[in-house]
């Protein structure tokens, strides 16, 4: 699984939008669509799986675009590429620290794609069942 996430971020990253739509078929995200015509906002909740990078550009690519959490790489060089492939078809992002923007986001009816099952550290985090394996999860 880890080596096709590693090619299927190289195809989310680099391939031009033309190339990355023969990949994809839209399917029942209608309702999406609709919330944001209405200004409502959306919580996405994502299962941090390795799939994650495509599925954040399908979204932007059939036009449901949002904000990401994420943690800044260590190393500028990589946080540039990372930054710049994950919203450069229209998706943005949030520091994961910062939950009041988040808020902000979903107040001003923006779609927010977000992972429970990041690990903030033992002071914000507990472990509980997340799809059948104890996990670490937001509290």
């Amino acid at each position: 699984n880890t080596g096709m996430a590693l090619i299927e971020t190289g195809i989310t990253w680099f391939w031009p939008t033309w190339r990355f739509k023969t990949l994809i078929v839209e399917k029942d995200i209608h309702a999406l669509k609709e919330k944001g015509a209405e200004g409502k906002g959306v919580l996405l909740c994502c299962v941090h799986a390795l799939n994650l990078e495509i599925t954040a550009r399908a979204f932007a690519v059939l036009g449901v675009a949002g904000y990401g959490a994420f943690r800044p790489h260590n190393n500028p060089a990589y946080n540039f590429i990372q930054y710049w492939g994950r919203t450069h078809n229209g998706n943005k992002l949030i520091d994961r620290k910062d939950v009041k923007k988040m808020i902000r986001v979903l107040r001003s009816g923006e779609r927010l794609f977000y992972l429970p099952d990041h690990d903030y550290g033992r002071n914000k985090s507990v472990f509980v069942p997340f799809f059948a394996i104890d996990d670490a999860c937001t509290t």
